[in-house]
């Protein structure tokens, strides 16, 4: 099976998606059946869309609504699991794919363009788990 959600014919928009925005998923391969199970963050609940077959593929349309959500398939009762090089591999274990849903009235602020953002992660200077920071070398 493949699926490269940097693909837009696998995942017909890249990345973030707008709230209410109509997306395509795709999977190609070979099955009986494909079942697209997707989770909401914080909500303990999988909502199960089973996908539709077309020559060699199976696709399933969805809109949701703003929030960071997470998904996967499964073939033939099998979770499917993308390798390095999206090829997939079927497994007991579940590893999902994310998905995040903005807001579809967001309008990116002016001041932001030509702008440089600076992401800072406290972790690389300070490590809970040993309590002690990192020595300078």
């Amino acid at each position: 099976m493949i699926f490269n959600p940097l693909d837009k014919y696998y995942k017909s928009i890249t990345g973030a998606v707008s709230a209410q925005k109509k997306i395509t998923f795709r999977v190609k391969g070979n099955f009986d059946s494909v079942v697209f199970v997707l989770r909401k963050d914080g909500v303990n609940n999988n909502e199960q869309f089973l996908m539709s077959k077309l020559d060699d593929s199976f696709c399933v349309d969805i809109e949701l609504k703003t929030g960071l959500y997470f998904y996967y398939f499964i073939v033939n009762g099998n979770v499917f699991i993308s390798n390095d090089n999206f090829n997939g591999v079927l497994s007991e274990e579940i590893t999902e794919f994310q998905l995040t849903v903005y807001d579809s009235d967001y309008v990116v602020p002016d001041w932001i363009y030509g702008g440089i953002i600076y992401q800072i992660f406290p972790d690389r200077f300070y490590r809970a788990e040993s309590n002690k920071p990192i020595k300078k070398k």
